[in-house]
């Protein structure tokens, strides 16, 4: 990544910020600063990844969605939703009297690891998209023969992904498979 990043921009890298999972244990973050060193470029912090979204709406969007002074804190939740899990971080943020933005992590929610239950990932949240669209399906078509693992169900989990995508920054979308089904078409 570093050799891409300067020859992408003709460039030395002076230094590296990397995001961490939240509840990123001790051993990962040795892991990582190991890396950075391997790589022989400094490490200028880990940040978790929930902060640095913070960051980035501090530093980008406090300017455009009209928060001029303190009293006009703007919260926002960051939700991330990983492969394994799933956390919520509520940040305030505010301009200063200077006009500098101010950032303020004000809780944080980490999904507990529950034995036998299903943690709300990014995985699970497939694979209930999916079961939505297998119901539709089968509502539809109650003479089609029952979805069972194999093509149709890599289809289906593939849909769940691009619809979960679209309705990330939207609020409806359709979900399309040509011939998912022999020549039947779930729409």
């Amino acid at each position: 990544i570093v050799q891409h990043a300067e020859q992408t921009t003709s460039r030395s890298v002076g230094g590296v910020v990397i995001t961490v999972p939240v509840g990123a244990t001790p051993s990962l973050r040795q892991a990582l600063q190991d890396a950075a060193s391997m790589a022989r470029v400094p490490l200028l912090g880990l940040v978790h990844a929930p902060a640095a979204a913070a960051l980035y709406l501090g530093t980008t969007i406090m300017g455009k969605a009209g928060a001029t002074d303190a009293s006009q804190q703007q919260l926002h939740v960051i939700y991330d939703a990983g492969a394994s899990g799933c956390s919520a971080t509520l940040v305030a943020l505010s301009t200063s009297a200077n006009g500098q933005p101010q950032i303020e992590v004000k809780a944080l929610y980490k999904a507990p690891e529950a034995s036998g239950k299903p943690v709300l990932s990014a995985w699970e949240i497939d694979r209930r998209v999916a079961g939505l669209l297998a119901a539709k399906w089968a509502q539809r078509h109650p003479q089609a023969p029952k979805l069972v693992p194999g093509r149709a169900m890599n289809r289906l989990l593939a849909e769940a992904q691009r619809v979960k995508q679209i309705l990330s920054a939207n609020t409806e979308t359709v979900a399309t498979i040509e011939e998912f089904e022999g020549e039947l078409t779930l729409s």
